[in-house]
């Protein structure tokens, strides 16, 4: 299968899945509309599973399908993105994640391991030179990732100072529930 069609068919597993869990469209009846939380969950995971938001939006960009079936008009900005990853709950998250698991397949080989995100607006470095006190603030995800497809197959997201070891056993055992049930 190429990787543009796996592309699609996880946005179209992720899509299902958070019409099942039944998810508000919008944070606010106030919002502006421009997109749906759904239409933010998938390019989350989108972004996990190809890199890069950057990397995320010119596939996006490039795959007329995708966008069709995402309804999407416009293509965001990676702030948007990035703003929004801040906001949406970690289960949201887990719901689609599962979802495409269980439809892709449960992983033969997979890797747990942990990467921080930025979050603020500002880089670090910008704050530091022009004279205002840096701070690093962020999210650390924690993931079990399939090596041979690269894609997630679990995650938990953490405030940016939490160590990496609390978080490897429950990975390791929802992994191997996984397995035996299948």
């Amino acid at each position: 299968m190429s990787r543009k069609l796996e592309l699609y068919k996880v946005v179209k597993i992720g899509l299902k899945a958070m019409k099942r869990a039944k998810l508000p469209l919008y944070w606010s009846k106030y919002s502006r509309k421009d997109y749906t939380i759904p239409q933010h969950i998938m390019l989350i995971v989108l972004a996990q599973y190809v890199g890069s938001i950057e990397r995320m939006l010119q596939i996006v960009q490039e795959m007329r399908k995708i966008k069709r079936v995402m309804r999407l008009n416009k293509i965001p900005h990676k702030s948007t993105i990035s703003r929004e990853l801040r906001r949406i709950p970690e289960l949201w998250i887990r719901i689609v994640l599962r979802e495409i698991v269980k439809v892709v397949g449960i992983p033969s080989k997979f890797a747990v391991d942990s990467t921080g995100i930025q979050i603020s607006y500002r880089s670090y470095y910008y704050t530091v030179r022009i004279g205002r006190k840096a701070r690093r603030e962020g999210v650390k995800l924690h993931a079990a990732v399939d090596i041979e497809r690269k894609l997630i197959t679990n995650a938990v997201v953490t405030k940016w100072h939490a160590n990496d070891s609390p978080y490897l056993i429950p990975l390791l055992k929802e992994e191997r529930v996984k397995r035996s049930v299948c």
